[in-house]
């Protein structure tokens, strides 16, 4: 239900949950560390400010991840 609300990004049925969190991890796994340490400031911002200035933080915001080129190109 958290998923149809919007409320998670991810769900299914709890018998799927061992194998919805293993799809994810894997999904996640090929990031560099720089790019888990952007999504923990991102993340961070979210948790203490308004949504117009979480959007204005992330918006602001650079990171230096050395494997930005690499990753966009598995999308095209």
């Amino acid at each position: 239900e958290a998923r149809e609300w919007g409320m998670a990004a991810l769900g299914g049925p709890l018998d799927q949950l061992d194998q919805i969190v293993n799809d994810f991890l894997d999904s996640m796994s090929p990031n560099s560390s720089e790019s888990f340490a952007a999504y923990k400031d991102l993340y961070g911002a979210t948790e203490r400010l308004s949504m117009r200035d979480g959007l204005d933080f992330e918006s602001g915001s650079e990171y230096s991840i050395s494997d930005t080129a690499e990753r966009l190109a598995e999308f095209r």
